[in-house]
Formats: C-alpha cells, structure tokens, sequence
C-alpha cells in the first residue's frame, strides 16, 4: 500500500526514532491449540504461509500485524531509526540465532531496524530504550510503558491505545482524534456500538473456548475465529474500558488495563466490564 501522508502531517513528524516492542505489538504467536505463546518459544526452520502468517518447525502460528510492513517502510523512507526493545529472548541462543531475529528477517522487516535490536529475558525496558534524537516507544504493556515514561527522556504510546498501525499514519489531527500519547487512550465516538461487539465477541469466544476445552472438533473456520479474537480482544477491551473511563468518570476500570494481556484473566475483565455498561445504563 502506497502511504500518500506526509510524515510532516503525522504525529511521527517530530521523531527521529521509534522504538517497538515484538510480542503483542508489531507480531502475534499462538500454538497448534491456539493458546498465546512468546516468539522466543518458536523454533526454527520457518515456512511463510503468506506475506504476514509464519509457521514453525512445531505448527506454532506467527502472525505479522497488519500494517507494519507499510509503517516500516514509510518509516524507512522518512529516514526516521527503528529499533526493537523485547524481552522475547531464547535462552542459549546467539543473537543471530533468535527466532524474534529470524522472524524479522523472515518477515522481511529487518533490514529497515538500523538502530537496536535487544532481545534479553526478565529485562526492565527502561534501561535498553535509549534515545536517539526525538524518541518514542511502542509496547502493549503498561508496566514497561510506565518505567520508561518515568525517565522523562522517551515518548511512550500503548499499542493498545489505537486500533490499527494505519491511524497513526493519518493526518496528525485525525490520528490525535483516535489517541493520546503518553499511555493515551483509545476513544470508541460510539459506546453503545462498542459494547455490542464486546458482547458478541465474549460470547463467540466464550463459545468456540468451551468447544475447544471439551475436546469438540473445531472447524479451520472456527479456528480462524478463536485465533483472530484472541488476537483481538485484548484491544477490544481496553478500548471499550477507555472508552467508559472517559464519557463517565465514575467508572473505575483502571485494573482492566493490565489484566487484558493474559487470556486467563480474561473472564475478570469480562464481569468488570460488563458491570461497568450496566452501572452507566448502556
């Protein structure tokens, strides 16, 4: 896809360098039985299925955000630095060795990373995302956001905080409709629309989850489904919860933020959530 915006007219128009985060953020991993794992449990050789689907040795599922191919390359073209801040680290592994390493490659991103590549397990993120010029940082985790917000030298924004990599390559007014930067939030303009895709995305997973854990045979099209809203609902949820917080302020969904990113917690954010559209009469 041909980017026509002017990075002048993009909230990218003051950086030099941006950042991002790989699991969650740029890529989505998934086992054969569709449960979220890190890239760094993924083993080598890599067959690509398509332009933005990889499978591994194992039958693993990696699954290349849509857009980041366009944003990388406009990114490219813009001379602004790209770098990757992960904590996707295989064990024992030599850097060129890393499968988030091989993915990029794979992918056919890395040759647009011209700045960092770090990879280390257990790391705190603030200490590996340096600034070079004007610099800001993509992650879908909170925790990580907030440590290197709090070193004031960074720009942070939440992956959760916009619906696709195309928003923020939109006109800088446009795009600022849709996010705030420094752990901005994602504003649905209609909440009632919103919760009934909240509704009928819980339900369907909910659904095809206790088909799966009852050993029921799953169609590839019910597969497709499980796989595409457990990629999807962590952000649906967190914009719905953004959303609430911010046309009614009495509405505490603060933990939600955090507890979206592990499917186990799932079902918690599902009754905060839904008690929240009951408080405010939706």
């Amino acid at each position: 896809m041909e980017i026509k915006t002017k990075i002048d007219d993009t909230i990218f128009a003051d950086y030099s360098t941006v950042v991002f985060d790989l699991d969650g953020t740029l890529l989505d991993v998934f086992s054969p039985q569709g449960d979220s794992i890190g890239c760094y449990e993924t083993n080598p050789p890599y067959t690509l299925k398509n332009m933005n689907v990889v499978t591994d040795v194992d039958g693993n599922i990696v699954k290349l955000d849509d857009g980041v191919r366009d944003l990388f390359k406009w990114l490219d073209k813009n001379d602004v630095n790209i770098g990757i801040v992960s904590s996707g680290e295989k064990k024992d592994t030599t850097p060129e060795a890393q499968p988030g390493v091989i993915l990029l490659k794979k992918f056919d991103l890395k040759k647009y990373v011209n700045y960092e590549i770090v990879l280390k397990r257990d790391i705190n993120k603030a200490d590996y995302v340096k600034p070079l010029g004007k610099t800001l940082f993509i992650d879908n985790k909170d925790e990580n956001l907030d440590d290197v917000d709090k070193k004031g030298q960074v720009d942070v924004l939440n992956r959760g905080s916009f619906e696709n990599w195309a928003d923020l390559m939109q006109h800088k007014s446009s795009a600022l409709n849709l996010i705030f930067l420094k752990l901005g939030s994602f504003e649905e303009p209609d909440p009632v629309n919103s919760a009934i895709h909240f509704y009928k995305d819980t339900l369907d997973y909910s659904k095809l989850r206790l088909k799966q854990n009852c050993s029921e045979y799953l169609t590839d099209k019910e597969k497709r489904k499980l796989f595409s809203l457990r990629r999807d609902l962590p952000r649906n949820m967190l914009t719905l919860s953004n959303t609430l917080q911010h046309k009614w302020r009495s509405v505490d969904l603060k933990a939600v933020s955090s507890l979206v990113w592990n499917e186990d917690n799932w079902p918690e954010c599902f009754r905060y959530i839904d008690n929240a559209i009951d408080y405010v009469g939706l």
